[in-house]
């Protein structure tokens, strides 16, 4: 039957096979799963030479059973060297200040990475404190002296209707107390010298007294200081100095298919915490304890394991629930190879150690003095950031024009990390970040960002890192504080939490689709048109821009309200028609 075969059949018969296998690669790059996946290791061509020894440097198994290489294998070698073009053509760059390199992650495409490592959501209330600080903060930046009963719109009305500040005179930005008007600022005291009998942290500490503090809380300038209180250039409580101990233990490595980032960095900013006032207490030496990530990860139903959680809501359960155990004591009562484990039972008789009756949430408006000061005072600071960068980092300082927060603001915050130190490094500053992808990446497991000072077009910090951040006030089980001890634990530039309650429904992160919007999603809708109206209009205003951009912001807005009320879709599908129709 063959030998009959034309050639001109031949040639069609050779076609058709070829479109066939592609057809069916295509199927599996949509995430189509073909059958007989497995091809036999006999009959399967060969992979490359880099990404062989990228398989075997970080152990990848792709087809089981001694397979060497399978459909899944090829996908995966494709999506390998699609990435290493991204990764050559940036490291050829000699204007990049940072290095890309393949990592573990190098056989993800960049929206797999995002789906198996990135999803992390901040705390809904403190995307309602976004907001408000949002909006007190276009006040100040229009020389209004109250925000408490004007609203974003009212600024926007005022502003076409002619009201004039001139450019680089308007009212300094100010720190405020939620619900307070803010007040005028005054100039910035000089630093004076430490006479706390606490050690300092390597160097001598920028005096901050409580009294000084509460004063300044409502009249410290809380963007871009023109210096940051004394502080040493260079600070880390990686090495903190011969005074504390080992303040920051050895870098996790969360699974790869567990968005446990928000376990790892709560336990951790516990255990620094702790650390860190036990020492200037007592002035002895201690060890950070070894917390339990387990515990969390079984026991913590507000949170929700693997499928992601947060460093606010973390503190309230712990709290809560009666505080957090030690690693040696939870992790032998239900043994797991992994810390991040969320298969178990919750062992609930376990004897926990230290519990956290508060929490001191950073304004996101204060800038980078105050979390500065926070961790040169208190200990490392919990964060969270948008991620998308650390994909192939290797090295060096991500700039913030490379990694500003993504389109949908405090939504885009999909990773938690740890804060533990500043730097500079070829004359740029920047924050020196503990993650948890094991000690193999970047940097011996951190990571840097550059610690751009905070401006109209970044307010936010690099890849969103003030957005959200937050240190534990800690204790021992059964140590009762009283209020206002807690309260001074929260340095200036902070604010004294007791309670964070999660209301999914009003987090814009966690809205998918077209569901029926709820009041949260309303609620968070309209929280999210008047930080985009307070923004614009602040830019207009410093720009000169005429009237015209603040009514098309104002149509943007009104089109997003439309959007989520009348059409009933999701909070997301308003923000972006509002994002894509603001001037």
């Amino acid at each position: 039957m063959f030998r009959s075969l034309s050639l001109a059949n031949a040639l069609l018969l050779f076609c058709a096979v070829v479109a066939v296998l592609g057809s069916l690669s295509t199927a599996r790059a949509a995430g189509i799963a073909a059958p007989n996946a497995r091809d036999d290791a006999a009959t399967s061509s060969p992979h490359s030479a880099a990404f062989a020894a990228y398989v075997a440097k970080h152990g990848k198994n792709y087809c089981g059973d001694g397979v060497v290489s399978c459909e899944e294998s090829r996908l995966r070698e494709k999506i390998f060297h699609a990435n290493k073009l991204t990764v050559d053509a940036h490291n050829a760059d000699a204007t990049k200040t940072w290095r890309m390199t393949l990592g573990k992650h190098a056989d993800l495409a960049p929206e797999e990475f995002k789906r198996a490592a990135l999803t992390y959501k901040p705390s809904a209330r403190r995307v309602r404190a976004v907001h408000d600080e949002m909006k007190a903060w276009a006040a100040a930046r229009l020389g209004k002296a109250t925000v408490n009963n004007s609203s974003v719109e009212d600024i926007v009305d005022d502003a076409i209707a002619g009201e004039k500040t001139a450019a680089g005179h308007r009212a300094a930005p100010a720190a405020w107390e939620e619900g307070e008007p803010a007040a005028a600022p005054e100039p910035a005291a000089a630093p004076e010298p430490a006479h706390e009998p606490a050690p300092a942290p390597a160097h001598s500490k920028p005096k901050h007294t409580h009294a000084k503090r509460a004063a300044s809380k409502k009249s410290s300038p809380a963007a871009s200081p023109s210096s940051h209180g004394g502080f040493p250039e260079e600070f880390a409580w990686t090495k903190p100095g011969a005074e504390y101990g080992a303040v920051v233990g050895p870098i996790h490595e969360q699974s790869s298919s567990c968005a446990s980032c928000w376990a790892f960095v709560t336990a951790d900013s516990i255990a620094a915490t702790y650390a860190v006032d036990i020492t200037k207490k007592t002035r002895k030496r201690m060890d950070a304890p070894k917390l339990s990530i387990l515990q969390l990860m079984d026991c913590d139903k507000d949170d929700n394991a693997c499928a992601t959680g947060n460093m606010y809501t973390s503190f309230n359960w712990i709290e809560k629930n009666g505080g957090i155990a030690l690693a040696s004591d939870y992790d032998a009562a239900v043994p797991s190879s992994s810390q991040d484990d969320e298969t178990l039972q919750c062992a609930a008789n376990v004897k926990s150690t230290l519990t956290t009756p508060g929490m001191c949430d950073l304004k996101m408006t204060a800038g980078n003095e105050a979390l500065m000061r926070a961790i040169y005072e208190t200990g490392p600071v919990a964060v969270g950031i948008n991620g998308e960068r650390l994909h192939f980092y290797d090295g060096g300082v991500i700039t913030a024009k490379e990694c500003p927060p993504a389109g949908a603001g405090i939504s885009s915050i999909n990773h938690a990390a740890l804060v533990v130190g500043w730097g500079v490094e070829n004359g740029m500053k920047y924050w020196l970040v503990r993650n948890t992808y094991g000690e193999d990446f970047g940097e011996k497991g951190y990571f840097k960002l550059e610690r751009a000072e905070p401006h109209d077009h970044g307010l936010f910090g690099t890849c969103g890192l003030l957005f959200e951040s937050v240190y534990p006030i800690v204790t021992k089980v059964g140590v009762v504080m009283d209020k206002k001890e807690m309260e001074a634990k929260c340095v200036e530039g902070s604010v004294f939490k007791q309670e964070y309650f999660r209301d999914e429904t009003a987090n814009p992160g966690t809205l998918l689709g077209n569901e029926p919007a709820s009041r949260g999603a309303i609620e968070a809708a309209d929280a999210f048109i008047e930080t985009a109206l307070g923004g614009a209009v602040t830019i207009a205003k410093r720009e000169g821009v005429a009237g015209a951009a603040l009514i098309g912001a104002t149509v943007a807005a009104a089109v997003a309200v439309v959007v989520v009320r009348r059409r009933k879709a999701s909070a997301n599908v308003a923000f972006g028609e509002a994002e894509r129709l603001l001037p």
